[in-house]
């Protein structure tokens, strides 16, 4: 039985918008995990000193702009930029940081890391934490604390930063809608369960 031509103009839609959406995923740069330096480690046992100043810029998930979306609409970013502390032997990019929670709850998908990260890059100085945050302009409030330590290339251990909010109001509904790929997957799975019935009663 042939399908019908509205049927199977709906399926190619809802097809193409699922793929082209697997097809150009948003990625990012993994961490730079921090490596102790078995050599620096048996010369040296001076800690860093405690890290006083941090910047952070909160990125949310939007809505599609003049009609337009992309495949980082959904991608909500924290980027985390500590002023490197002093230390006797380690330089200031080769430092290492620990993120510990201390109060509240990071969004969901956020992973914390139990293991110490160095910056991204000298050209982009911070640590950066990612999740799906909607591809949507209503987005919940944040609200959460952490701490830094400040780790060098031996091992040793700074003291830990004073706590550091990480805040952002949302848009006061904090309303969610379906993410890209949720959406064109839902019709997707409507279309085939359509057709199917479409074919019961032709049958």
């Amino acid at each position: 039985m042939s399908l019908p031509s509205s049927a199977l103009a709906f399926l190619l839609i809802a097809s193409t918008l699922t793929f082209s959406r697997i097809a150009d995923a948003c990625s990012f740069a993994g961490p730079n995990e921090h490596v102790v330096d078995p050599a620096e480690a048996a010369v040296d046992d001076e800690p860093p000193a405690k890290v006083e100043t941090v910047g952070i810029e909160i990125r949310r998930g939007k809505g599609p702009r003049g009609g337009a979306s992309t495949s980082c609409d959904d991608i909500g970013s924290i980027a985390i930029t500590p002023t490197p502390p002093s230390d006797n032997r380690t330089a200031p990019n080769e430092l290492g940081y620990r993120i510990r929670l201390v109060g509240g709850e990071a969004p969901s998908g956020v992973r914390v890391p139990d293991e110490a990260w160095r910056v991204q890059s000298n050209n982009s100085p911070a640590l950066y934490l990612h999740w799906i945050d909607g591809a949507t302009d209503d987005q919940e409030a944040i609200d959460f604390t952490i701490t830094l330590t400040a780790i060098d290339r031996a091992g040793n251990e700074g003291p830990e930063s004073a706590p550091i909010r990480i805040h952002h109001p949302g848009s006061g509904s904090g309303c969610r809608v379906a993410r890209g790929s949720d959406l064109s997957l839902a019709l997707v799975l409507g279309s085939i369960l359509w057709l199917r019935w479409s074919m019961r009663a032709r049958s």
